[in-house]
C-alpha cells in the first residue's frame, strides 16, 4: 500500500475516532434526516424531468404521425390528378415520416420503462424516509430516557463497575441500532437494483417491438420500388420536412 493511501486511512481514522467520542446520538440522527430529505428531493427531480422528458417525446410522435398521413393523403391526391411523379415523391416523405415515428417510438418506449423503475425507486425512498422519522422518534424518546435513568443512578451510591457496564451496554445496543439501519437501508437500496433487472413488462414490449419490426422490414422488402422522378413539384410544394431524426441521447 502507497504511503499516500495508508496516511488517508490514518487521517480517517484519527477523525471518526473524535467523532465517535464527541457526538451526540440526538444530533446524529437529526443529520441522517436530514441527509435522506436531501436524497428524496433529489429523487423526485430527477424522476420530474424523466416524466416531462417523456411527454416531449409523445408530442414528437405525435407530429410525426400526423405527418405521415399528410403525405399519405397527397400522395393519393397526386394519383387522382395522374401525377404519378408527386405521388412518388409524397410516398418517399411518407416512408421518411413513418421511420421517424418509429424511432420516437422505441424511444419512448424507453423512456417509459425508465420513468417507471424511477417511481418505483421513488416510492421506496419515500417509505423508508417515513420509517427512520418514526424510528428516529422512537430512539430519540430512548436515549432521553436512558439519560433520564443514568441521571438518577447518578446520583445514588452505585457501583463504579455496574455504572461502567451500564454505559457500556448502552453503547453496544446504540451501535447496534446504527448498524441495523443501515442494513435496511442497504437492503432496501439492494432490492430496488433488482427489481430495476427484473422487469417482465419491459420485455413483452421489447420483444412486441421487435416483432412488429420484424414484420415492418419484410413488407418493405415486398413492395416494389420507386423511381426516382421528382422533377415537377407544381402541385405540391417541396418542403423540407420539420422533423429531423433525434441525435440519439
Amino acid at each position: 500500500m502507497g504511503v499516500a493511501k495508508r496516511l488517508a486511512r490514518l487521517i480517517r481514522a484519527t477523525t471518526n475516532h473524535l467523532l465517535d467520542r464527541a457526538e451526540h446520538p440526538e444530533r446524529l440522527l437529526e443529520q441522517v434526516i436530514r441527509d435522506m430529505e436531501a436524497e428524496l428531493a433529489t429523487a423526485r427531480l430527477q424522476t420530474r424531468n424523466m416524466i416531462a422528458q417523456e411527454k416531449e417525446l409523445e408530442a414528437e410522435l405525435a407530429a410525426a404521425e400526423s405527418a405521415t398521413k399528410t403525405w399519405a393523403g397527397k400522395a393519393e391526391t397526386a394519383v387522382t390528378a395522374g401525377r404519378d411523379d408527386l405521388a412518388r415523391l409524397a410516398l418517399r416523405r411518407k416512408r421518411d415520416s413513418a421511420e421517424i415515428s418509429r424511432v420516437y417510438q422505441e424511444q419512448l418506449d424507453a423512456q417509459r420503462a425508465a420513468v417507471t423503475r424511477l417511481k418505483d425507486q421513488l416510492r421506496q425512498i419515500e417509505s423508508q424516509y417515513q420509517s427512520a422519522r418514526s424510528r428516529k422518534d422512537v430512539m430519540v424518546a430512548r436515549h432521553r430516557r436512558a439519560r433520564a435513568t443514568e441521571s438518577v443512578f447518578q446520583h445514588q451510591s452505585m457501583d463504579t463497575a455496574a455504572q461502567e457496564l451500564d454505559r457500556a451496554g448502552r453503547k453496544i445496543r446504540a451501535a447496534e441500532a446504527r448498524a441495523a439501519a443501515t442494513e435496511e437501508i442497504a437492503a432496501g437500496s439492494l432490492d430496488a437494483q433488482f427489481l430495476a433487472l427484473e422487469d417482465p413488462e419491459l420485455e413483452r414490449e421489447l420483444r412486441d417491438i421487435k416483432a412488429r419490426l420484424a414484420g415492418s422490414d419484410a413488407t418493405l422488402d415486398d413492395s416494389p420500388a420507386l423511381s426516382d422522378q421528382d422533377d415537377e413539384l407544381d402541385v405540391l410544394p417541396d418542403r423540407p420536412s420539420r422533423h429531423a431524426l433525434p441525435s440519439g441521447n
